[in-house]
């Protein structure tokens, strides 16, 4: 499954943040693997603006745990995006049984 954290930071600042565990309707997931992490410019509507600058972080990204950033003159959103395990039982059999 595809999960995705959010927090908001303000510039122009130099931030450290935290990359969040994600959680989806279980609670925190304990196995997820991170695909990327970018920063929106931030919407109290929750609507992207296409006119403005999305900026990737991955390169920004100290082991997939925080993210060093000097983020710009504006409230940012920073978005990471996460695949994980639904935690589902294997409903296909195996070979050998049958």
């Amino acid at each position: 499954q595809l999960l995705s954290t959010s927090q908001i930071v303000e510039g122009p600042s130099s931030e450290k943040i935290k990359i969040e565990a994600p959680e989806n309707k279980l609670g925190e997931m304990n196995r997820h693997t991170l695909i990327t992490s970018i920063a929106i410019p931030y919407s109290a509507s929750k609507m992207i603006d296409m006119n403005k600058k999305t900026i990737s972080l991955d390169k920004f990204t100290v082991q997939d745990k925080g993210i060093e950033w000097d983020a710009p003159e504006g409230k940012w959103e920073v978005l990471s995006f996460f695949m994980s395990n639904t935690g589902q039982n294997l409903v296909v059999r195996t070979p050998k049984d049958w």
